[in-house]
């Protein structure tokens, strides 16, 4: 990596951890209204189980040497102990919603099988690795965006004070995430070869949060309701503008093709 990008992601990382620490969330759940919202529990127990895999990434990127870069490897510290404490909150919200998952889902039992291949095939792509870094922040650029969008409509959507006020300060923290990456990538998408295999790589692998650990089947079974919200699919779609933006490729629109291929037409009625 150049000695300038080292040195501009080190300036990033240190304006980020000047304020990084766990969210608060206890005293918010106990104020949550014990209540019986299945929907809703479901999903915030599903996005336990997401945050939670944050982990898994972590390995992912130590095996394939996508964080190379010191200020990266410190960032991702910062970020797994965040999104660890994320996971806990979301599921003790789901339990004060009284949520009962008649099979709880566990990590090994769901994972998509194409998940298990892919960062293994990049990593064996000996001529993608030193750009796989730029391909690392691009992904957590537009997957954070997923998150905070989703957990400030879950917090519109539930009618709880405590329970939207404790989703909008993990959406807060998300919010600082995607701003990491975002400036991250743009200092790694300098190189006109990052930027066209970033652009390959998303096009034909990138699927929103979750739907690899879930499978497409229960992904859409537990989220679908929010998919008849058009507010809350036209911003699911600026995440090909955020990715365009990034990486000056404006015709690959990962984010469209997964909706018009794997979201039920009635899911996406109101759009319009």
């Amino acid at each position: 990596m150049l000695r300038d990008h080292e040195d501009r992601l080190a300036e990033l990382f240190d304006n980020y951890s000047r304020s990084w620490g766990p969210v608060q969330w206890r005293e918010l759940c106990a104020k949550i209204e014990v209540g019986h919202d299945v929907k809703h529990g479901r999903m915030l127990s599903a996005l336990s189980l997401i945050e939670a895999d944050s982990a898994v990434m972590r390995r992912k990127l130590a095996a394939t040497r996508a964080d190379r870069s010191n200020p990266i490897k410190d960032f991702n510290v910062l970020w797994l102990a965040e999104e660890a404490e994320h996971g806990r909150a979301l599921q003790a919200a789901s339990e004060m919603l009284r949520t009962r998952v008649a099979q709880p889902w566990t990590r090994p039992a769901v994972r998509d099988l194409r998940s298990t291949a892919t960062w293994p095939a990049l990593y064996l792509s000996g001529w993608l690795v030193p750009h796989l870094e730029a391909v690392y922040c691009t992904l957590g650029s537009v997957q954070e965006y997923i998150a905070l969008t989703t957990y400030r409509h879950i917090g519109k959507r539930v009618g709880d004070p405590a329970l939207q006020e404790l989703l909008e300060c993990i959406a807060r923290q998300e919010a600082r995430h995607m701003r990491f990456y975002r400036e991250a990538a743009k200092v790694l998408l300098e190189s006109p070869r990052a930027r066209r295999v970033t652009t390959a790589l998303m096009a034909r692998l990138w699927r929103p949060p979750g739907v690899d650990l879930l499978g497409p089947r229960v992904w859409l079974d537990v989220f679908g309701p929010l998919l008849t919200d058009g507010v809350y699919v036209r911003q699911l779609l600026r995440v090909d503008e955020l990715l365009g933006n990034l990486t000056g490729h404006r015709g690959v629109r990962p984010m469209q093709r997964f909706i018009d291929t794997t979201v039920p037409s009635r899911c996406t009625a109101s759009t319009g």
